[in-house]
């Protein structure tokens, strides 16, 4: 396990352990996921600025790190919370 996964699993378990149900039910807002399509797009078509290859890189690792938490959320620990 690399060193950046071991951090994305223990903010992900933080995270998870706040509010199970309030966690699943979250969802990015209407403007980042537009500027989420918005990047891909760019990138797709090799048009990203540096800066914009970073933003997009970093709006990944958010969705990892809610993706991760998400799923320890859903785990059989945290189902009587639900």
């Amino acid at each position: 396990m690399s060193i950046l996964h071991s951090e994305y699993e223990q903010l992900a378990n933080l995270l998870a352990n706040a509010n199970p149900k309030e966690l699943l039910a979250f969802k990015v807002s209407k403007e980042m996921g537009d500027r989420y399509l918005e990047l891909s797009h760019k990138r797709d078509n090799q048009l990203l600025s540096p800066e914009e290859e970073k933003e997009l890189y970093d709006l990944l690792a958010l969705n990892r790190i809610i993706s991760l938490a998400k799923v320890k959320a859903e785990s059989p620990r945290n189902s009587d919370e639900k």
